[in-house]
């Protein structure tokens, strides 16, 4: 569903203690990883915003995953980002919303890696320019850092 709107940029943010259960605790429930929560969360978000169960978004991921054992990228810099479309779903429960963002994500071949150049060689003509307006990118936890 198309939202014809102005872009919007939201923020929140979380005590030490949230932040500190959200990292350490809430994903052993459903043996899930962090970005499967956050994701879950925006699923709901967008669903109050647009009334729709089903999301289609943009996932933009650091693009420096293990897929590869012989790929040494450790004196590398920099971002080799992997954008790529993702669809959330809003199911009957929390529980199942959860399971199955979590499950569509894993079935996401090398964690969007090369969806690009598939893109491209794809007959559809589907590239980077059709991806969903809407894009998530979770940078992770960074050492040594004390904000709070």
């Amino acid at each position: 569903k198309s939202i014809n709107a102005e872009p919007v940029s939201a923020a929140l943010s979380l005590s030490k203690t949230k932040t500190s259960f959200l990292l350490q605790q809430a994903s052993k429930t459903y043996h899930t990883e962090v970005n499967d929560l956050l994701l879950t969360a925006l699923a709901y978000a967008l669903k109050e915003l647009t009334k729709d169960d089903l999301q289609g978004i943009t996932l933009e991921g650091h693009g420096r995953e293990n897929i590869e054992p012989s790929i040494d990228h450790s004196r590398t810099v920099g971002w080799f980002t992997a954008m790529f479309p993702v669809r959330l779903m809003v199911e009957e429960t929390i529980e199942q919303t959860i399971r199955g963002i979590k499950e569509n994500l894993r079935k996401i071949p090398n964690k969007g890696i090369g969806f690009g150049a598939f893109a491209l060689q794809d007959d559809t003509n589907y590239g980077y320019q059709d991806l969903a307006a809407v894009s998530f990118n979770y940078l992770g936890q960074f050492e040594g850092q004390t904000n709070q």
